[in-house]
């Protein structure tokens, strides 16, 4: 098995670790108390979690996010600055604008650590 092969199939389980706690943390979509715009938070198909609290608070959430923080850092240096235009309802097709951009990371959370499983062989290959 390769490398690549590896690191993808971890972040494949990782994600359905995600996706698991997502499923048991989410609470139906409500407005955010606070008044922050409809669509802040992590809202799929009207369950949701992040609105009124820190989506930190969630160690799936936190998990997800420092593995993949490559990806997550590069989908929010270009993403915030393209989907505000999409969203001027607060959601689109049932998604927050943050589930769009948590989407977005999923897939390119994959193409990383491909790309890491690729430098990793090769250096390993150089050295051996």
């Amino acid at each position: 098995m390769t490398i690549s092969r590896l690191l993808l199939i971890l972040n494949l389980c990782v994600w359905i670790y995600f996706w698991w706690g997502f499923s048991h943390a989410a609470y139906p979509f409500q407005r955010n108390p606070y008044g922050h715009a409809s669509g802040t938070g992590y809202t799929f198909w009207g369950y949701s979690i992040g609105i009124a609290e820190s989506p930190f608070a969630h160690q799936f959430f936190v998990l997800m996010f420092w593995i993949n923080l490559p990806a997550f850092a590069c989908v929010l240096l270009t993403g915030h600055a393209v989907l505000p235009y999409a969203f001027s309802e607060g959601l689109y097709a049932g998604l927050s604008e943050d589930a769009w951009l948590l989407l977005l990371v999923m897939g390119l959370s994959f193409f990383q650590w491909y790309a890491i499983g690729r430098l990793l062989g090769k250096v390993y290959r150089r050295l051996w």
